[in-house]
C-alpha cells in the first residue's frame, strides 16, 4: 500500500510586536512640563474633591471673579457711591415730606457713613495701634511685646499696601518701622510714646474728619425731620452732599453720584453742589429751625425742595447769554 504523502506549506501569522516601555507611558509624559504639572494638579484636586471638570470650571470661574473684584475699585469708593445713591433717595424723599421714606433712606446713609469711617486707611492704623498700645501699657509691658510687634506689622501692611494710598497718612510708613522695632528691641517706653503720637495722626486725618462731619449732616437731618422742619432737612442734606464732593475728591477717583433714576427735581440740587462747593460749605448743622433760616446753607434750596421745585429748575434760563426770550 502507497501512502502518499502531501506536504503543505503553512502560513503563520506574524507575532504581535514586543511592547517597549515608550509605548506603554501615559499621554501626560508626552506633553510639555507645565501642561504636565497642570494636569496632575487637576487629577489630584478631583481624587481629593470629587469634582468633575465641570465643577472645576465654575470653581477656576469664581476665582477669577474675586480676582477682578479685588482689582476694582476700593470697599471705601463702592460704599462712596452708596452714600451718593442713598443721599439722593433721602431728598427725593424729603421733597414729597415722605416721613417714613426719609427717615429709612438716612438710617440706611448713616449706617454706610460709619461703615466708610472704618474703612478708611487712617481708621484702619488706629486700630492696630490702639490694640499694640493696650499691650504694652501697665503690667503686660513686655510679656506681650509680641502682640505689639504683630499689631505695628498689621499697621504698616495697611499704610503700604492700602488701595485707597491717597488717603494714607503722609509719611507714617516709617515711624512705624521704628516702633516695631523698639518694640523687639524691648524699648517699650520710647514705642508706646511713638504709638500715641501716631494715633493722633491718624485722627486729624482729612478723610476722618470729612466722614465726621458727614455723620453729623445725616444727625441733623434726622433731628430736623423729627421736628417736621423739612425746610431744614433739604438745607442739611444740601449742606451733606457738599460734604461728600470733598470726600470724592480726597478719593481721587471717587464714582459719580448715581442719579440716572431720579427726574430733574432731585438731579439738580446735587449737581449744584458739586460745582459751587467749597471748603467753608458742607458744615453739618444742628440748629433749631428758626437759626437754620437765618444761618443755613442756601435756605432758598430747601423753599423750592418743599415746594416740590428744584433750585435749578428756576435759574437755568439765565445761564445762557441773550436767550431768555427762547428759554421762555
Amino acid at each position: 500500500m502507497l501512502l502518499v504523502v502531501v506536504l503543505c506549506g503553512c502560513k503563520y501569522a506574524p507575532l504581535p510586536a514586543e511592547k517597549t516601555p515608550e509605548a506603554t507611558q501615559t499621554p501626560v509624559a508626552s506633553v510639555d512640563p507645565e501642561q504636565k504639572e497642570l494636569l496632575e494638579g487637576i487629577l489630584d484636586y478631583q481624587k481629593k474633591t470629587g469634582s468633575t471638570l465641570d465643577g472645576l470650571a465654575k470653581e477656576i470661574e469664581r476665582r477669577k471673579g474675586m480676582e477682578a473684584q479685588a482689582m476694582g475699585p476700593s470697599p471705601l469708593q463702592r460704599d462712596y457711591s452708596v452714600a451718593r445713591a442713598l443721599l439722593v433717595a433721602a431728598r427725593r424723599a424729603a421733597q414729597s415730606e415722605l416721613k417714613d421714606e426719609t427717615a429709612g433712606a438716612l438710617k440706611r446713609l448713616r449706617s454706610t457713613i460709619g461703615v466708610m469711617q472704618a474703612e478708611a486707611p487712617a481708621a484702619q492704623i488706629r486700630v492696630f495701634l490702639e490694640r499694640g498700645i493696650l499691650a504694652l501699657q501697665g503690667s503686660a509691658a513686655g510679656v506681650e511685646a509680641d502682640v505689639a510687634s504683630a499689631s505695628l506689622l498689621a499697621a504698616l501692611d495697611v499704610a503700604l499696601r492700602a488701595p485707597d494710598a491717597p488717603l494714607v497718612p503722609a509719611d507714617i510708613a516709617k515711624p512705624l518701622e521704628k516702633a516695631k522695632q523698639q518694640v523687639d528691641g524691648g524699648e517699650y517706653k520710647d514705642a508706646l510714646k511713638a504709638m500715641e503720637s501716631l494715633v493722633s495722626t491718624c485722627s486729624s486725618e482729612a478723610t476722618l474728619l470729612i466722614l465726621i462731619q458727614a455723620e453729623g449732616g445725616v444727625r441733623g437731618a434726622q433731628e430736623a425731620m423729627a421736628r417736621n422742619a423739612w425746610s431744614v432737612v433739604l438745607a442739611e442734606l444740601d449742606n451733606l452732599s457738599d460734604v461728600l464732593n470733598r470726600l470724592g475728591t480726597e478719593l481721587k477717583a471717587a464714582p459719580p453720584a448715581v442719579e440716572t433714576e431720579t427726574t430733574g427735581d432731585e438731579e439738580s440740587p446735587d449737581s449744584a453742589a458739586a460745582a459751587k462747593a467749597t471748603p467753608a460749605e458742607g458744615e453739618a448743622k444742628a440748629e433749631t429751625p428758626a437759626e437754620a433760616g437765618s444761618a443755613g446753607a442756601r435756605p432758598e434750596a430747601g423753599k423750592a425742595g418743599a415746594k416740590g421745585k428744584a433750585p435749578a429748575a428756576d435759574s437755568a434760563p439765565e445761564t445762557p447769554t441773550g436767550a431768555d426770550g427762547n428759554a421762555t
